[in-house]
């Protein structure tokens, strides 16, 4: 009975502290994101730091140029993205014409009873969009400015990088007297998530990087213009788990149907995403990523969605690695054990490790 009581407490205090955290997470995002981002990515290039200083470079030195070469090839990509959009826009009226004949043309293959009441006639589906201002221009200035008003996002994560990888022996330490203080596994733990992590991020970037360029070669290949963009967003959406490579692949497909005159290339694109998906799904992920994570399909949906909501774009990005730092937490409290089993994809082991 006095365990048992003495569980509700600890399960009350933790409840409270995760409370007052998530709170102050979500009104102080615009700090804590970006440091959360930061503390992500720089597990991820911590390897590279680690060989440099090898090298006899200084930490500091260490630290910038681990963080400044991964850096500057992704804000190439971004830079280019940048101007291909911007080219794009210039052509927004066209697309926007061609889009609208293509549902002309499907709604004049649909016999006329099973069309809605208000697409009786073909010139009607055009009526239905939007007239005062181009939807596309739209679309496009809205994902420019998103691009935009990364840069600050773009601009401090790699300080909070820089720093976190400097002043990196601090945490340590600081983990090592907790442990020492409060007889936590704390330096365990941070070891175990530090490991996941790292083999997680590696894995999803090469997993990315394979069908970017995979997307990029086959739309250029089949004569999609504009491949090097459609290839770096399906690339992009790869990091969603499951779903994330058919996401990627609606805007490339109605985008092919659009601007060619043969029903050929769009369904040349369909054929492309599927094989691409074939193969992600049955040879890429699993040999590179696994189940490094170890959490379930349900899970990391609901997790990604949850961050999104919480942190923006940001949270869907660390999710599913803040999700595996959780999880061996979880796993290693005898209060939070529970929890544990129901985000695991191989529950049987959290089973094991209670035996």
């Amino acid at each position: 009975m006095t365990n048992r009581l003495e569980n509700h407490k600890k399960f009350a205090r933790l409840l409270f502290v995760t409370s007052f955290f998530l709170v102050s997470f979500y009104f102080l995002r615009p700090i804590f994101a970006p440091l959360a981002l930061a503390s992500i990515l720089s597990l991820m290039v911590l390897p590279f730091a680690r060989f440099l200083e090898r090298h006899r470079l200084n930490r500091g030195l260490s630290s910038i140029l681990a963080v400044a070469i991964p850096g500057l090839i992704f804000g190439g990509l971004l830079i280019l993205a940048y101007f291909q959009l911007t080219k794009l826009s210039g052509e927004v009226k066209n697309i926007e014409s061609a889009i609208v004949g293509r549902l002309n043309d499907f709604t004049d293959m649909l016999p006329v009873d099973f069309r809605p009441q208000h697409m009786r006639k073909l010139s009607e589906v055009e009526e239905m969009l939007p007239q005062n201002s181009s939807w596309g221009q739209s679309a496009i200035t809205g994902t420019l400015s998103a691009l935009s008003s990364l840069v600050s996002t773009i601009i401090i994560v790699p300080v909070f990088m820089v720093f976190t990888l400097i002043f990196r022996g601090r945490a340590r330490d600081f983990i090592s007297e907790c442990d020492k203080v409060f007889g936590t596994r704390l330096g365990v733990l941070t070891h175990e998530s530090e490991s996941v992590v790292q083999s997680y991020i590696a894995g999803l970037g090469l997993v990315t990087l394979i069908i970017g360029t995979m997307a990029t070669l086959g739309l250029w290949i089949i004569g999609i213009p504009y491949a090097l963009l459609l290839g770096i967003f399906s690339a992009f959406l790869a990091i969603v788990p499951y779903v994330g490579t058919f996401i990627g692949s609606l805007i490339p497909i109605i985008f092919a149907f659009a601007v060619k005159d043969s029903y050929g290339y769009g369904l040349g694109v369909m054929a492309l995403y599927l094989g691409i998906q074939l193969i992600d799904n049955n040879f890429v992920s699993p040999y590179i990523l696994g189940n490094k994570v170890n959490i379930n399909p349900l899970a990391s949906i609901l997790g990604l969605t949850s961050f999104y909501l919480f942190w923006g774009l940001i949270g869907m990005a660390i999710a599913i690695p803040v999700m595996a730092i959780l999880q061996i937490l979880m796993s290693q409290t005898d209060v939070l054990r529970p929890f544990a089993l129901l985000i695991r994809h191989n529950p049987e082991e959290d089973r094991q490790d209670a035996d």
